[in-house]
């Protein structure tokens, strides 16, 4: 599989030589680079359609599996419920055949005046009526017990092909996620290239600033103060169990050596980890924006927002209401230079604000 994945990328450093590769001048460097990396980011592309597919198919599965459960559970109870009516039938009718047994022995007491003979008779003839009632009745349920067994056989017989499709599912996750993870490796390397890291660099900052855009057009003027969240300084949820791997603020760039300013925190954490809303407000914002991935955003009312990058899965939608503790999202890598982590702005009034003096202590 590896050797595919090279073939993909073609003539990079390793593969061009590094006698063709200093020949090149930066421009070239990075024209060369680039065209690897569409390359890799379309075979991505088509891998992470590939597991929204398989998510979407392992969801459906896991609801008619949850449908089948349900069914069985209730034909279980049902099949006890009939047995039970069964045994207790059995056993009157059981009690009525002995009456009529002790009562061939009592005929010919019965017989010493006319008056006993009629009664005694009659008694005989409802007494055989009450038994043929009864054993159709028992036959009937009997019935009913062995197509609600037969049924449950082919529930069962649906769960087991439900069990392999599953496997199948997961063995197929499996082969694309390792796919994918060898074709995140090959980005790396490609992103080690300082030329083009310069130039991502540049494309991030002016996707830092549509963002900035984005909520400069949802910044709340209007009067009322900052609402409840004006008051949870310092109790704001952490968004996720992880460790921060980069603070709020300026920091030297390591590759490029340069001054950058962070907005947020990068928070580490592995993929798929769930990410929690910090506190109460209302999806404004769940989609792909470029140079931050999947992202989600959430207005808390008052002027105040709160950002989550990269995510793998987003979990709500525009429009929905969250409370704190909700789970919005997985953590992934998507548009990140880096491997999976969340990237996590807090706003107010559209301008980023430091998140931990918010936060609760870890």
């Amino acid at each position: 599989m590896k050797g595919r994945y090279f073939q993909i990328c073609g003539v990079l450093v390793l593969g061009l030589g590094l006698s063709g590769w200093s020949q090149l001048t930066p421009d070239q460097r990075l024209s060369e680079t680039s065209k690897r990396d569409a390359s890799l980011s379309a075979e991505m592309a088509r891998l992470q359609q590939s597991l929204d597919k398989l998510s979407q198919e392992t969801a459906l599965l896991e609801k008619e599996q949850h449908d089948v459960q349900t069914k069985i559970a209730e034909q279980e109870s049902q099949t006890a419920s009939i047995e039970k009516v069964l045994v207790d039938k059995r056993q009157r009718v059981g009690d009525m055949l002995k009456i009529l047994y002790q009562a061939k022995g009592n005929t010919l007491q019965a017989l010493l005046t006319p008056t006993q003979l009629s009664r005694h008779l009659e008694d005989q003839v409802y007494m055989h009526r009450w038994l043929t009632y009864h054993e159709r009745e028992l036959a009937a349920y009997a019935e009913k017990v062995k197509s609600l067994r037969v049924h449950q056989q082919e529930l069962a017989a649906l769960m087991q092909g439900q069990a392999e499709r599953e496997h199948e599912l997961r063995n197929r996750k499996s082969r694309i996620e390792a796919e994918a993870s060898e074709l995140g490796e090959l980005h790396r390397l490609i992103l080690n290239q300082k030329e083009y890291y310069t130039r991502m660099v540049q494309e991030l900052e002016t996707s830092s600033q549509s963002m900035d855009e984005v909520l400069q057009k949802w910044r709340r003027t209007e009067a009322g103060g900052e609402g409840r969240m004006g008051q949870m300084r310092g109790k704001l949820l952490f968004p996720l169990k992880g460790r921060i791997e980069l603070r709020y603020g300026p920091y030297k760039d390591p590759v490029v050596g340069t001054m950058r300013y962070h907005k947020g925190l990068d928070l580490r954490a592995p993929k798929h980890s769930p990410v929690r809303a910090i506190f109460d407000g209302r999806v404004v914002l769940a989609q792909w924006f470029e140079g931050y991935g999947k992202t989600l955003i959430v207005d808390h009312e008052g002027g105040y927002f709160s950002l989550y990058a990269h995510l793998d899965q987003i979990h709500k939608k525009d429009g929905d209401a969250v409370i704190i503790g909700d789970i919005i999202g997985t953590v992934g890598d998507t548009a990140s230079l880096k491997g999976p982590y969340l990237y996590f702005e807090f706003r107010k009034k559209g301008i980023s604000e430091d998140p931990l003096p918010w936060l609760v202590k870890k």
